[in-house]
């Protein structure tokens, strides 16, 4: 009954990650937000002995560190989604028009590229995976600086 309890939490985290997955960037930059406003509004209110004015001055700084990434125009997940379907349906029309129409090196130029682009999605694929343990031999990707492997 233990492992079937077990068993059961952990499909109900999984549900919640399928659900929640794509908003976690979003409700990041609203955290961000909401804790920069009350920092700053204890800051506004915060004088008197050393010790408030020393952590005072500590979250000044982590307000300057915050300041630009709240100032940024950032674009939520699925707007960037479907600006990269939107750039990907081009590619697929761009490459049937060159089939239909292009010049044999422009054709040819045009597999070259987008095979060079599919073996880097595949790479960052098989590095985005590697941690199920499912990829024998896991590509050396700079992943964590979401680069182009």
């Amino acid at each position: 009954m233990l492992a079937i309890d077990q068993t059961n939490i952990l499909v109900g985290y999984l549900g919640i990650m399928a659900e929640q997955h794509d908003r976690v960037f979003e409700y990041l930059l609203v955290e961000l937000s909401e804790y920069a406003a009350a920092l700053g509004a204890l800051v506004e209110d915060a004088h008197g002995a050393p010790s408030i004015e020393d952590a005072a001055a500590k979250a000044r700084a982590a307000l300057d560190m915050a300041a630009p990434v709240l100032q940024m125009s950032i674009p939520r997940q699925g707007e960037l989604s479907a600006l990269i379907r939107s750039l990907k349906e081009s590619v697929d029309e761009l490459l049937l028009a060159a089939r239909q129409d292009g010049t044999p090196a422009y054709r040819q130029a045009s597999r070259k590229r987008v095979m060079q682009q599919a073996e880097r999605q595949i790479l960052r694929e098989r590095a985005w995976f590697a941690p199920l343990g499912s990829n024998s031999n896991p590509v050396n990707c700079r992943l964590s600086k979401m680069c182009s492997c």
